[in-house]
């Protein structure tokens, strides 16, 4: 076994290696039985996930991609990025209790799987649970159960159709996970606990590989959200595929700075045009010139505002900011007037 898969299938013997007798959960799945989740994407479409049990990590792995069962998964047949996660810290609750639990955490803030079932059936991992807004309300603040999503997500993911319980009785369980992530050139485990929970665990920051790439692949990625109008992709709603139609100005030439530095280091002539592209089209559309000292053609100050036409005092500051690093990069001083 060699390439892609086998790097899968080390991580899989890695993640096997974290675990210990207590987080197996056996009282639960049963005795030496793990859950195992393996999400693949393509870097083009939403990732495809499913689950197993099985004795091992990388059981439950090949489990999953062998199993006619889990077929969707062949829709993905070049898949760029692998994600494995395995439940731990299994807990029963009742639906009443797991609903008062909703109500006193803030709406994207869940940070449980939620499972199904006498026997876990149907899992959902915390990432399922926020990519597809499954407590996710406009109307609420808190967590909130969403029936319609949820049926939409479970004929997606199980091919049958199911909402939530109706008996504050129903037994229900959460779970964590312990995860890691690979892709055709690297693997890693990801943060179980604290403040970078889910981010890659990486042991050498002093690793010049891992910084390159970290900052050549960033800086690409903040070029490639710039339209050919010079404004940013603000963002994506992963629920919908849908581009969110707000816009932050300030955002804007923060972002534009961000990627100033990062041309700074690689040099590459498309982030540089792309960078100044953005500084042209914010300074046409969201700059407004005042005349502070109407006696006096010196007073005429620049601000940025806020699409509803608000002055933004911080903003104009990231402004100021934004043309000095390209006039210090470049030497071009095209923007001084």
């Amino acid at each position: 076994m060699s390439g892609p898969l086998a790097r899968l299938i080390a991580l899989a013997d890695e993640l096997d290696n974290q675990f210990s007798t207590s987080t197996c959960d056996s009282g639960i799945l049963g005795i030496g039985k793990r859950l195992v989740f393996l999400s693949l994407g393509d870097g083009r479409s939403r990732a495809v996930t499913a689950d197993a049990i099985a004795p091992t990590v990388r059981d439950s792995c090949k489990r999953i991609i062998a199993n006619k069962k889990f077929s969707n998964l062949r829709r993905i047949t070049l898949w760029r990025w692998a994600r494995i996660d395995v439940a731990v810290n299994i807990t029963e609750i009742s639906w009443g209790d797991l609903k008062k639990l909703f109500s006193k955490t803030k709406r994207n803030y869940f940070k449980y799987g939620i499972a199904f079932g006498e026997k876990l059936s149907t899992p959902i991992t915390e990432a399922e649970l926020l990519g597809w807004s499954l407590l996710y309300s406009p109307e609420h603040k808190q967590s909130f159960p969403r029936e319609t999503l949820l049926r939409r997500f479970s004929q997606d993911r199980f091919g049958v159709p199911f909402g939530w319980p109706q008996d504050d009785e129903a037994k229900m369980f959460l779970f964590s996970t312990l995860s890691g992530f690979c892709d055709h050139s690297s693997a890693c485990l990801l943060e179980a606990d604290g403040p970078y929970r889910g981010y890659r665990i990486i042991n050498d920051w002093n690793d010049c590989v891992v910084l390159s790439d970290l900052i050549k692949r960033s800086t690409h990625y903040l070029s490639r959200q710039i339209g050919a109008d010079g404004e940013y992709c603000y963002g994506r709603w992963p629920c919908f595929d849908k581009r969110i139609p707000t816009y932050n100005t300030l955002r804007h030439f923060s972002s534009t700075y961000s990627l100033l530095e990062g041309w700074e280091f690689t040099r590459q002539a498309i982030h540089l045009a792309q960078a100044k592209r953005a500084l042209d089209r914010g300074l046409q559309l969201y700059t407004e010139t005042l005349n502070l000292l109407s006696s006096d053609s010196e007073g005429d100050v620049r601000f940025l505002r806020e699409i509803n036409g608000e002055i933004k005092l911080g903003g104009t500051a990231h402004v100021v900011l934004a043309l000095c690093k390209y006039q210090e990069l470049t030497g071009d001083i095209c923007y001084r007037d």
